[in-house]
Order: structure tokens, then C-alpha cells, then sequence
């Protein structure tokens, strides 16, 4: 493996970078629906986005967007050698 920094990774920034650069873009698919804000964590370990909508009924609603890590000798759903990564 190459990559050598890994909390957060800089795939993880720049992915997250992406989700809120491309929030007008998002914003069109949408049908009708509202993103009011969006919040970032980037810089902590599995870093987060936070996108804060109200639905058509004006209705708030928020969908929190992560990584979510499996370790390659983990089952998908638990992995007791990495137990926070599994977190809903």
C-alpha cells in the first residue's frame, strides 16, 4: 500500500471536498427538495458531511455522510478488532 496517511486519508478530504462543492449540483436531482445547510468535519478520522434539507412539506430531514471502514478480515456487519467503525 501507498498511502501512508490514513486519519483522516486524502481521499476521505477530498471526497468530502466534492459533496460540497458539487451541493448546487445535488440540489437539481433532488425534485423539489431543499438543502438549507451543509456542516463538514474533514479533518477528524473518517471525516463527515452533514447536509441539513427540508422536504417538499417543509418537513427537516438530515443525511449525514461517511465512510464507513470494513477491515479486510472483518464480517461487513461486525468486527470486533474494530468496533467504531461499525457504529450506525
Amino acid at each position: 500500500m501507498k498511502t501512508v496517511a490514513y486519519n483522516p486519508s486524502p481521499l476521505e478530504v477530498d471526497f468530502a471536498n466534492a459533496l460540497i462543492i458539487l451541493q448546487k449540483d445535488i440540489q437539481k436531482h433532488l425534485q423539489g427538495n431543499q438543502i438549507v445547510n451543509i456542516e463538514s468535519n474533514i479533518n477528524r478520522d473518517n471525516p463527515m458531511v452533514k447536509f441539513s434539507l427540508v422536504d417538499k412539506d417543509g418537513d427537516p430531514t438530515n443525511f449525514d455522510v461517511r465512510r464507513r471502514h470494513v477491515h479486510p478480515d472483518c464480517h461487513p456487519l461486525h468486527c470486533p478488532a474494530h468496533p467504531a467503525d461499525h457504529m450506525a
